[in-house]
């Protein structure tokens, strides 16, 4: 069986060159030296896929979780200025010695943004965190993969009503305070905790 790297749909007819579910062509490339080959794959159990997204820290990924059977969004840290891989090889490198230091800080960063998130998971619109873990010279984490539009799209491409987009802020508000008071919490007790 193969796998559309653009959608993850599963393909059974090995003479499709283009997907039947999101009519993207099969053979997908990219630029291997900023982005996983599409079909890399991580911890022996994730697929990647196309690039989602890709930021100055990061690049995010459509995957497969081929234990679960199911799509999820791999996010990969990445500094562009920091670091760098070769077209041959998957594995990130860091540009520089002198930036070694700051490479590894991000990353501690990176994996420590995953546990907190993960530990976040029994708040109303927090997103699932599967796993995260280092590989090939960096760090990712495996998510849920939320199929729709981003808030971006949802205000600006459909036009919603002014009193929708205020009611979409309004939860949106309500949930970030949620989660902050659980973090200043942990703080807390965690300084509570090295006083004692």
């Amino acid at each position: 069986m193969q796998l559309c790297y653009s959608c993850m749909h599963q393909i059974n007819d090995k003479n499709l060159t283009t997907c039947p579910a999101c009519g993207e062509p099969l053979d997908l490339s990219c630029d291997t030296t900023r982005f996983l080959k599409p079909g890399t794959v991580l911890q022996g159990k994730f697929i990647v896929g196309k690039i989602l997204g890709a930021g100055g820290f990061g690049n995010t990924y459509i995957g497969w979780n081929k234990l679960l059977q199911c799509k999820v969004a791999i996010k990969e840290y990445f500094p562009r200025q920091l670091s760098y891989r070769t077209e041959e090889n998957s594995t990130v490198s860091v540009s520089e010695a002198t930036n070694q230091e700051r490479f590894r800080a991000g990353l501690n960063q990176f994996l420590a943004e995953a546990r907190g998130v993960a530990g976040l998971q029994n708040i109303k619109g927090i997103i699932q965190i599967y796993t995260f873990f280092e590989e090939y010279g960096t760090g990712y984490f495996v998510m849920e993969y939320l199929e729709g539009m981003d808030v971006k799209e949802v205000v600006w491409i459909t036009k919603i009503a002014a009193e929708s987009s205020l009611q979409c802020f309004i939860h949106f508000v309500k949930f970030i305070k949620e989660a902050f008071c659980i973090v200043i919490l942990r703080r807390i007790i965690f300084m509570l905790q090295k006083m004692v």
